[in-house]
């Protein structure tokens, strides 16, 4: 840090510009990449991901109504 102004309209004013706008083109790429590439992944494994979000379902409604068992007989008048 000298604290002296430089001029910036020198030759290499353009690549500040120039490589913000290739990292938001790689960006984009790099989205579109990943979108396309979670959609055929979807395709391949549908029947898969459908069958173990519906056993997670199962699950968490077994938890549920296993877990609130207890609280249910005692609100009936049973001993907890």
């Amino acid at each position: 840090m000298s604290k002296q102004c430089v001029e910036c309209t020198g030759s290499a004013f353009y690549i500040g510009p120039i490589i913000f706008i290739g990292l938001v083109i790689i960006v984009v790429l790099v989205a579109v990449g990943v979108v396309t590439w979670r959609s055929e992944f979807y395709k391949r494994h549908e029947d898969r991901i459908t069958r173990t979000r519906d056993q997670g379902t199962m699950l968490f409604i077994t938890y549920q109504v296993t877990s609130n068992l207890q609280v249910a007989h005692g609100f009936a008048g049973g001993e907890n």
